[in-house]
């Protein structure tokens, strides 16, 4: 993948038409990726799942893979329980071209716990699209440092 082969784009999840470079309009697919991320921001796992495949492949990091709507939103209870809100700050996404489309993005992720801290942490993730939906869902980044503030909070 050659970076002449990208198109970058600046994406906030926080308007419904996210600002671009040079005046690109956003295609279908990055689109998409940007619902997704408004729909978890607004706690909205319901509808962040309709955007999903119901086969979509989802990793985050080095954990075990999952498949499926439903083992996704397992994951994101299981994270609610543990924080009170998330906020993804889309700083640019790029779409790579065939053979192997992808939407790759980079961003800044907000953890808010229950107890109000807050913790941002730099975060890429890749899409692969089938169909208008997200068919593979990569998180890289470490969340490490959430965990281990929550362990080494005074009691």
């Amino acid at each position: 993948m050659s970076h002449s082969s990208l198109s970058c784009l600046q994406c906030s999840t926080r308007s419904k038409a996210p600002p671009t470079t040079e005046g690109d309009a956003m295609n279908a697919d990055e689109n998409t990726v940007c619902e997704l991320f408004a729909a978890i921001d607004a706690g909205r796992i319901e509808t962040a799942t309709g955007l999903l495949t119901q086969d979509v492949h989802f990793r985050f990091g080095n954990a075990e893979p999952t498949i499926g709507r439903d083992a996704f939103a397992a994951n994101a209870a299981a994270m609610g329980g543990v924080l009170a809100s998330i906020s993804h700050e889309m700083l640019a996404v790029w779409t790579t071209s065939e053979p192997d489309a992808a939407v790759v993005c980079e961003m800044a992720v907000t953890y808010s716990r229950h107890d109000g801290s807050q913790l941002k942490l730099p975060c890429a993730n890749v899409f692969r699209l089938r169909s208008g939906l997200i068919a593979d869902y990569r998180i890289y980044m470490d969340i490490n440092p959430v965990f281990a503030a929550a362990a080494t909070e005074p009691e």
